[in-house]
């Protein structure tokens, strides 16, 4: 019987899946799967700037609202490594700026 104690059932895709991730982060970059090429082609974009992240929302290469929030949070990372803050509240300002536009 499928989930007795005895028995284990593993997925035969449960090893590809993490290089399914709709969006992941790489080398300090945000990487997606461009839904919009989607079923034709199976397309990864990489950005290093979170503006582009946004458009990428903008234009629905990710959709979904929980990889949208993951697409977002990774906007804010990208804000905050690229940030040339040289204090805490001028670093602020920029997280608040990619927040608004995120």
């Amino acid at each position: 019987m499928l989930g007795s104690k005895n028995q284990k059932y593993k997925s035969k895709s449960a090893n590809r899946s993490k290089d399914l991730l709709t969006v992941r982060w790489e080398n300090n970059q945000v990487v997606m799967i461009d839904q919009t090429k989607l079923p034709a082609k199976l397309v990864y974009v990489r950005y290093r700037k979170y503006e582009d992240v946004a458009r990428a929302i903008e234009r629905l290469v990710v959709r979904g609202a929980p990889a949208i929030g993951v697409a977002a949070a990774f906007g804010m990372s990208l804000a905050a490594i690229s940030s040339k803050a040289k204090n805490k509240k001028s670093l602020i300002k920029d997280l608040k700026t990619a927040y608004v536009r995120l």
